[in-house]
């Protein structure tokens, strides 16, 4: 409101409209005759109380308007100051609250009417007092604005995070402070700190990520090198050797087959390679070889075997192992298989077989037809084989020897091994049995008489 909206209007402006005012009023009235000197100077004392009152009457309705246009503007003022999104409140020197809006009282979690004359302090957090007590200090040692930033616990729910704003009265006692709610900001700042956390830890984890994906390319890279330089040198050790070299798969089809066997089975690699192996061998054949990986791809474990098995227009005896190829599962994938002709060496031993057992029936015949007695050892001289003229001659002699026949064939083994461990070729002489049950004995070295030696027993001189 302006400044002359509050005074009366000047002097010479409110006689002028008290003037017209009258003139207006005299207009309506008659004058009453008189003494024309006095009625004069009575009518200009008369009119100058009029003007007076005149001018009384419009200061009073000028100050009746100002006054409700004051007492608007207060309101104003008011609603302005308890409605308003940001707690104000005065504060005395102690920190106790003088005045507050409602704004203030809803940030303290407390109705307006019972903070008056209470400490602000004993609404912040114990930790903060500390920085509220120098910001109070501060604010009455100068005319400069202060702030400080504390946190006000709530009864039920999350603390409120404020930043109060405060000046010095003019008068020097009172504070005047601005409370600003900053818990939404302050919420918002540490998950942005946190969102800036996480996005840093996140670009350490995308390097660390990114040079464990070029260490592990360069591994692989490495390795598949190193397995191609591995492949190529397995290849040609198989492609060198002279055995059967293959890997099946799980449908029984042939993966891989070396030069050398392709030729063993008439055929080329290519001709082999992708095939299955009900196409390439007769079913006698196959029903076998199936059986066989098949129990390596449930075992998980190796499988030797020696088969006969059709290449072209000859039959091959072949020496297999089955070996199974795992993954890193543990399951297997494939089987390499590894076979070598063994076809003359079962040539050599069928041979070797006939031969044995031709000598195994001339021997026999031998025994059978040969007279005298025949006993055959061994090279520890266990004895091995004798004929019947042999067992005959024991049965012959036993009793005359005043042996059992058990006996007197333990003594003929005892004197064969003892002439053939000392290398004499003489013959074999078993005197009989005495009363006492020994043998009896021919002279010896100490010169005492004994009976004649035995005679040599017929067939064994």
């Amino acid at each position: 409101m302006k400044e002359n909206q509050h005074q009366p209007a000047d002097a010479a402006g409110l006689r002028h409209r008290a003037e017209e005012r009258l003139s207006e009023k005299r207009k309506s009235q008659s004058s009453e005759a008189g003494d024309p000197s006095t009625a004069e100077e009575t009518a200009r004392l008369v009119h100058e109380l009029q003007v007076h009152q005149i001018e009384l009457e419009m200061q009073n309705e000028e100050l009746k308007t100002s006054q409700v246009e004051v007492e608007a503007g207060l309101a104003l003022y008011s609603d302005l100051y308890d409605f308003a999104p940001t707690g104000y409140m005065t504060l005395d020197r102690e920190g106790a609250i003088r005045q507050v809006n409602l704004t203030g009282a809803r940030l303290l979690g407390v109705e307006r009417s019972r903070l008056v004359n209470r400490r602000f302090g004993l609404f912040v957090a114990e930790g903060d007092r500390r920085a509220f007590s120098d910001f109070l200090e501060k604010v009455f040692a100068s005319q400069a604005k202060e702030c400080c930033e504390v946190t006000l616990p709530q009864e039920g729910s999350q603390p409120l995070v404020v930043r109060i704003e405060g000046t010095r009265s003019a008068d020097g006692q009172e504070c005047r402070a601005v409370v600003l709610d900053l818990t939404a900001s302050w919420q918002a700042e540490k998950q942005t700190r946190a969102a800036q956390a996480e996005m840093q830890r996140l670009m350490v984890l995308s390097e660390q990520s990114r040079r464990t994906l070029l260490s592990v390319a360069e591994d692989e890279r490495e390795a598949a090198e190193a397995l191609r330089a591995s492949e190529a040198r397995y290849r040609t050790l198989a492609e060198s050797a002279e055995d059967i070299i293959y890997v099946i798969n799980r449908e029984f089809r042939v993966e891989y087959v070396n030069e050398y066997g392709a030729r063993q089975f008439g055929r080329s690699t290519r001709e082999m390679v992708g095939r299955h192996l009900t196409e390439l061998f007769p079913p006698e054949t196959t029903e076998w070889q199936l059986a066989d990986m098949a129990g390596v791809f449930r075992t998980g474990e190796s499988l030797h075997r020696e088969r006969q098995l059709p290449a072209g227009q000859r039959l091959l005896w072949l020496d297999t192992r089955l070996v199974p190829i795992k993954n890193a599962t543990g399951e297997v994938e494939s089987i390499l298989g590894i076979s070598r002709d063994i076809t003359e060496r079962k040539r050599t031993e069928e041979a070797l077989q006939k031969s044995h057992e031709h000598y195994r029936r001339v021997i026999e015949d031998i025994f059978k037809f040969v007279p005298e007695a025949l006993l055959v050892f061994t090279r520890n001289l266990d004895l091995f084989k004798e004929n019947q003229a042999f067992e005959d001659l024991v049965r012959t002699y036993a009793p005359k020897l005043h042996y059992t026949e058990p006996e007197l064939r333990g003594l003929l083994l005892q004197e064969i091994r003892a002439k053939v461990l000392s290398g004499d070729a003489g013959a074999i002489r078993i005197p009989p049995k005495n009363r006492d049950g020994q043998g009896t004995r021919g002279p010896d070295h100490s010169g005492e008489g004994v009976e004649p030696p035995a005679p040599p027993i017929p067939g064994f001189s």
